[in-house]
């Protein structure tokens, strides 16, 4: 065998060593990351605001074992929600309308309806990037309104959340940040936020499903009418995870949000509500 033959050889071996090396490294790097569709960032979204929107009355109201049913529609560019049951011996009725922009990767949300006698409008934001390591990031800001007797309380939450793989599943962990108009006065920095995505492959007698948990304040399951977590109609529920309200941090979470409401009442109201204040109510 001629030293040319040889050479041309171990160049074969050492192209085909560094495919399956660079093949290798791929799969690693793919492994790591996490890319959700556009309908799973609707869902996310959709199941966020749910979450949200149950803390936020847990705030206004005070803690309940109650649980709040809901029934919506999700797809690539939008969502909608509603929301029913009794909270604290209230009906509650409450609407919800998402967008979202797959080029930007930004969507909002509106939501009106009733608590009791009382007056419920909410609106919020959902940012989606990538991270250096190829996962998806999301930010959002939630604010909503009550107007009871004509005197208005308001409530606002800023999330942080990073999406990881995990055995099959979509899991997310974060952080809620309590904000007083848009600024954040406390963080709850063990007050976990967490939810995790189950997407059956297509075929699979399994449903599409997603459980949220704001560590004892509101917990949240779902599931939806296909297996894919692809565009379609869900179904689920959302309730307190601390029903009972001798909890050390739960007393402490609305302590602090209650003085916060009643200073905002009496501060100058936010550009997006301004006017619906100077009005009677």
């Amino acid at each position: 065998m001629s030293f040319l033959s040889l050479n041309k050889k171990c160049n074969k071996f050492a192209l085909v060593t560094a495919t399956l090396v660079t093949l290798s490294l791929t799969s690693i790097e793919s492994a790591k990351s996490v890319t959700l569709t556009s309908a799973e960032k609707n869902l996310e979204m959709l199941a966020s605001t749910a979450l949200g929107s149950h803390a936020m009355l847990t705030q206004a109201l005070g803690i309940s074992k109650d649980k709040l049913t809901f029934s919506g529609d999700f797809n690539e560019v939008g969502w909608s929600l509603n929301m029913t049951g009794d909270y604290l011996d209230m009906s509650v009725n409450i609407d919800f309308t998402g967008t979202f922009n797959n080029i930007n990767d930004i969507g909002t949300y509106s939501s009106i309806g009733t608590i009791g006698s009382s007056n419920w409008e909410s609106s919020g934001s959902y940012n989606f990037s990538e991270t250096v390591d190829s996962r998806t990031a999301m930010e959002s800001d939630l604010e909503a309104s009550i107007v009871t007797n004509s005197i208005l309380s308001i409530f606002d939450f800023h999330q942080d959340v990073e999406y990881f793989p995990n055995n099959g599943t979509i899991d997310s962990l974060g952080f809620y940040t309590l904000t007083f108009f848009g600024e954040p006065i406390l963080k709850f920095q063990n007050l976990d936020y967490q939810d995790t995505m189950v997407r059956p492959p297509a075929g699979s007698p399994l449903q599409c499903s997603l459980t949220m948990e704001l560590s004892q304040l509101s917990f949240l399951t779902l599931n939806s009418n296909n297996n894919n977590c692809d565009p379609g109609t869900i179904e689920g529920y959302v309730v307190a995870t601390t029903p009972e309200s001798t909890s050390t941090l739960s007393l402490l979470f609305l302590g602090t949000l209650g003085a916060a409401s009643t200073l905002k009442r009496q501060l100058k109201p936010s550009k997006s509500i301004k006017k619906g204040i100077e009005k009677p109510c």
